[in-house]
């Protein structure tokens, strides 16, 4: 059994930070962050990609933005599934293993 720490934000604002603090300091095995992402900038994901943390973004904003689409761990909100999941918790024990 993995532990996943989810969160959902409509905004971000500053109160993303909060949930980059408690998936470091908690016992979970893939942290992710869901959000409209309509305050969602390029500094924004980036801080929030360097702490381990996936994030899934509304599929309008995602495919407006070019930026999300270049970044590694930055997925479409329609492409969340099991399968996903499965793959992200793999990732992440291989990153550990090495």
């Amino acid at each position: 059994n993995k532990n996943y720490g989810i969160s959902a934000k409509r905004t971000l604002r500053e109160r993303y930070k909060q949930f980059i603090k408690t998936s470091l300091t908690t016992d979970i095995d893939v942290s992710i962050e869901i959000t409209l992402g309509l305050d969602l900038n390029e500094e924004k994901a980036k801080t929030i990609l360097k702490h381990g943390t996936y994030l899934f973004v509304a599929d309008e904003i995602y495919n407006s933005r070019e930026f999300l689409q270049k970044l590694n761990g930055v997925y479409k909100a329609s492409d969340l599934s099991e399968k996903l999941l499965k793959k992200l918790n793999s990732k992440i024990l291989l990153k550990n293993n090495r």
